[in-house]
């Protein structure tokens, strides 16, 4: 909770929506949940089926890429006067990682 004061109202008075879609997102139990609302017969329901699926299949991909070793990360051949180990490059990565956060 960010606040000790209880939320606004999750609706307009008058119920209008100001978008088409609306993509609530929450992490709940340590998992990302979407909740895809739409006005039925504005929005047809395979659109928005199509529209969920791209944005779980882009969330896959960002998953899968911050698993990847970095293309650009410190190679032992980059130190070669160094004399550095892999295992010693991944030690200071980790180090720094850390402060950097």
């Amino acid at each position: 909770m960010l606040s000790a004061r209880p939320p606004g109202p999750q609706r307009a008075p008058d119920g209008r929506r100001p978008y088409l879609l609306n993509v609530d997102a929450a992490v709940l139990g340590g998992r990302l949940e979407l909740v895809f609302s739409f006005v039925p017969g504005v929005l047809p329901r395979e659109a928005v089926a199509r529209a969920a699926a791209a944005c779980l299949d882009a969330l896959r991909g960002l998953a899968v890429a911050g698993r990847a070793p970095r293309a650009d990360a410190p190679k032992p051949e980059d130190f070669s006067l160094a004399k550095v180990s892999r295992a010693q490059l991944d030690r200071l990565g980790a180090k720094f990682a850390k402060k950097a956060r």
